[in-house]
């Protein structure tokens, strides 16, 4: 069967591809999850359609990403890190760091992590 096309007379108008925001937080609903998230939908009309979020503080951003790549509520695509990853992760050394780091990837399906480090800092006299 052929697919169905439409025309649209753009003449005098400017085109443009979808916006990609690199640094999205959008803080959908958590836990009991909606039928709708209204910041996708507040995203996708002022024209962004792909959003990645460094640090989604929930898992929630995951189920929702699934729901708008399966057409199941409208959204832009959502790019993200997963939960942040903080110094009491007991990232204590190479071999821990590296199965919590494959463990995160496979959870999650993500490439990209968000990671929090504070340094100790000392003022001498002198």
């Amino acid at each position: 069967m052929a697919r169905r096309s439409e025309n649209h007379r753009v003449s005098g108008k400017t085109i443009i591809p979808g916006f990609v925001d690199v640094h999205a937080h959008t803080w959908p609903p958590r836990g009991v999850h909606q039928s709708q998230v209204w910041q996708y939908l507040a995203n996708l009309a002022y024209g962004v359609t792909t959003m990645r979020d460094p640090q989604t503080s929930t898992n929630d951003v995951f189920a929702y990403s699934d729901l708008v790549e399966t057409g199941d509520i409208l959204g832009p695509r959502v790019l993200a890190t997963g939960p942040g990853v903080f110094s009491r992760s007991g990232l204590d050394d190479k071999d821990a760091t590296a199965a919590f780091i494959k463990r995160y990837k496979e959870a999650y399906k993500t490439d990209t992590i968000k990671e929090y480090v504070a340094a100790t800092v000392s003022c001498g006299s002198g």
